[in-house]
């Protein structure tokens, strides 16, 4: 007898040819947790994991899918994969014709209802959180509910429907766990734990505020610092990634954290991702006594007028020294973004220098090329346009630019991969970046300095 729902990973960290490392998919194993505690069964496929030498070949994206075990199949994709998902799911779909495919997570945010209505090989569309509307969308599935109940669904009745939006979670103590047990975790790198979801910032290029009405919903520190303690104990856990996008929004939180590490003695290192402007001597201290070894800090741009053009505003005129300082305590990322359509040349060299300056005080600089995300403000600006530049991509789909990322991604782009792209620029926005944002004369300048290879 079949499961009651396969759960599928679809996400990529590494270029196809390069030593496979596996990041633990953390999305999929709270879905995992949350289905289990319904007492429904699954089974689980990690995309990470899948042995080729091609995984964007369609052909080997279905023989992968084939895997599964359930007619149910909830796949959480990433922006970066979605078209090679959906044309390996043309093949799937002709082989297991009773599959009911639903795709989740933060690469679905572009379908619209003429998207939606492109691509039959898709039988329903989640937006938002999913711990709860995957048990919701298995009982729908067995008929013990109905479609319309299932908020955040666009699914196909009569035409194409749309339910009303599902709004985020602001207790997470109600999900379960992650369903570690379900993984080799021999085969990944890192433990994540999540404190905290969402953004009350309105940066203009992110998506992530917006998608969950600028709330943020949280967990006690408590319940937090016991599933840290639950993975040292359960899984040799040594170190651990705090994956929330700003783990130091209320420095009364961070410091309940830090003050709890160190009350149950616990020795371990982590890391996390913080604003700069939250940072202060006394918090930095306090958070590296409690283990802190990593900081990822998003700065954005060099140029004052870019950030706050870019609504990331940081209120502080001595982000240099906040840096220095950060540096001097944790091994610092500090991430910085070109091709603002708002971002003049001269402008962007302000941006070279902070990046210089910030390998002179021992922080690590990484530049991406801007991804127009589909329901980001700055994307949905009718006065900039967007153009699909092959050679540019290597940002959205491995984060940091780099020429080997770019040479990976243009070989992956196919003339039928290309012409889907061409022909739904809504749907597959973050393949494009702004014309206004001269990117190729911004990756020439900082090639120039040696921070990125041209």
């Amino acid at each position: 007898m079949s499961n009651d729902i396969s759960i599928v990973n679809f996400f990529l960290h590494r270029p196809p040819d390069s030593q496979p490392f596996a990041c633990i998919p953390m999305g999929t194993m709270y879905l995992c947790g949350s289905i289990e505690k319904a007492g429904y069964s699954l089974d689980f496929h990690d995309y990470q994991l899948y042995p080729t030498t091609n995984p964007y070949s369609p052909g080997e994206i279905a023989r992968f899918l084939l895997k599964t075990e359930s007619r149910l199949v909830g796949i959480s994709i990433m922006s970066n994969m979605l078209p090679y998902l959906l044309l390996g799911l043309r093949i799937f779909k002709r082989e297991r014709k009773d599959a009911f495919v639903v795709l989740g997570g933060a690469g679905v945010g572009g379908f619209s209802a003429e998207s939606f209505a492109h691509f039959p090989e898709v039988d329903a569309i989640l937006n938002g959180e999913g711990e709860q509307a995957v048990v919701e969308i298995i009982e729908a599935f067995k008929g013990k509910t109905k479609w319309e109940s299932i908020r955040g669904l666009t699914y196909r009745k009569d035409g194409v429907r749309s339910n009303p939006g599902r709004t985020g979670m602001q207790d997470l103590d109600l999900v379960p766990y992650p369903a570690y047990h379900r993984l080799d975790l021999a085969s990944y790198r890192g433990f994540p734990v999540l404190t905290a979801r969402g953004c009350p910032y309105k940066c203009t290029f992110c998506d992530i505020s917006r998608r969950n009405g600028y709330a943020v919903g949280r967990r006690k520190i408590v319940n937090v610092i016991d599933e840290i303690e639950m993975l040292r104990r359960d899984f040799g856990a040594a170190s651990i990634s705090i994956l929330d996008d700003s783990f130091s929004l209320g420095k009364n939180r961070v410091k309940e954290f830090c003050f709890g590490v160190l009350a149950r003695k616990m020795r371990f290192e982590w890391g996390c991702m913080c604003r700069v402007d939250h940072l202060s001597d006394e918090l930095m201290d306090l958070m590296h006594e409690a283990g802190c070894r990593k900081m990822f800090l998003g700065i954005e741009s060099g140029s004052p007028k870019v950030r706050d053009t870019a609504g990331k505003g940081l209120g502080i005129k001595n982000v240099e020294d906040l840096i220095s300082r950060a540096a001097s305590r944790f091994q610092v990322t500090a991430s910085f973004i070109m091709g603002f359509p708002f971002e003049s040349l001269d402008d962007f060299r302000e941006t070279i220098f902070l990046m210089i300056y910030c390998k002179e005080k021992g922080a690590q600089p990484q530049i991406c090329v801007l991804s127009p995300l589909p329901n980001a403000e700055l994307t949905q600006m009718p006065k900039y346009e967007k153009i699909f530049d092959p050679d540019t991509l290597s940002g959205m789909a491995y984060g940091e630019y780099t020429k080997k990322a770019g040479e990976v991604c243009s070989k992956a782009l196919t003339g039928e991969v290309q012409g889907l792209i061409g022909s739904w620029p809504g749907l597959f926005s973050a393949f494009y970046h702004f014309k206004e944002g001269m990117v190729r004369e911004k990756i020439k300048i900082a090639a120039t300095y040696g921070l990125i290879e041209d």
